[in-house]
């Protein structure tokens, strides 16, 4: 039996949702609260895609932003609290 697999469907969404949800969240426009419900509804759509289309797929793959920040992170290189996605960002963006 041939099995498939997939890895790295765009973290972007099929409309460029994430672009919007960032976007929105850097300029204020939307809470911390809408931003993280927007990525939950993104990710719930990447795996039911994944279940839909394929027999094996990754767990955990989506970053935030820059996967070797996440790293960078994960190996307390940068002293950040798991939850402060301003921090993340900041670092993210060079500031």
């Amino acid at each position: 039996m041939i099995r498939t697999l997939a890895y790295g469907l765009p973290r972007l969404g099929p409309n460029r949702e994430y672009k919007r949800l960032l976007e929105g969240f850097w300029s204020g426009s939307i809470s911390r609260e809408d931003f993280l419900e927007g990525l939950e509804a993104l990710e719930a759509l990447r795996l039911a895609t994944y279940r839909e289309q394929v027999d094996l797929y990754p767990a955990g793959e989506l970053s935030l932003y820059d996967p070797m920040l996440d790293l960078a992170v994960a190996l307390g290189l940068y002293p950040l609290d798991p939850g402060d996605l301003e921090g993340y960002y900041a670092l993210a963006r060079g500031k």
